[in-house]
């Protein structure tokens, strides 16, 4: 890659930097309306539908705070579970803003599931070079689930 120091220098003043540093500063197994925020940084399509989805706060103290690489299936099931529960409940968030918030929360367990990378392109078999990769919002359990395993 040419000028790889500059671009990382230059990454540092990207708000996506920002959300790798900021630690949440509610509880840690709860999800509150606080901790929609911090997914602005990385590209989040929060709206106020989705903000006022996130007025009740969510229970996650049964999510284990251990690597996603060392999660059991039982594990991988419950995040998964999870995910799509919000998803399905909530009715304006997707698997991506999930994921981003609840990453702040058990960062080592919870990836963060973007539409575009993940869903659009890493996973999809009719993707490739000069293709552009799906922003369809994911929130079923298949999906995740399979993402969490690959």
């Amino acid at each position: 890659m040419e000028e790889a120091e500059k671009r990382l220098l230059e990454y540092r003043k990207d708000p996506g930097y920002k959300y790798l540093d900021y630690k949440p500063l509610t509880p840690p197994d709860q999800l509150f309306l606080e901790d929609l925020a911090v997914t602005l940084l990385v590209n989040s399509q929060a709206r106020l539908g989705t903000a006022m989805s996130m007025v009740r706060p969510v229970n996650i103290g049964h999510l284990p705070d251990v690597p996603l690489e060392g999660s059991s299936e039982e594990d991988r099931v419950a995040v998964a579970k999870l995910i799509t529960e919000i998803c399905s409940s909530r009715g304006y968030l997707g698997a991506s803003t999930v994921t981003k918030i609840l990453h702040k929360k058990r960062p080592r367990l919870v990836p963060i599931l973007d539409n575009q990378a993940i869903f659009g392109a890493y996973m999809n078999p009719d993707w490739g070079p000069g293709k552009h990769s799906s922003a369809e919002s994911i929130g079923d359990f298949e999906h995740v689930k399979k993402a969490l395993d690959w």
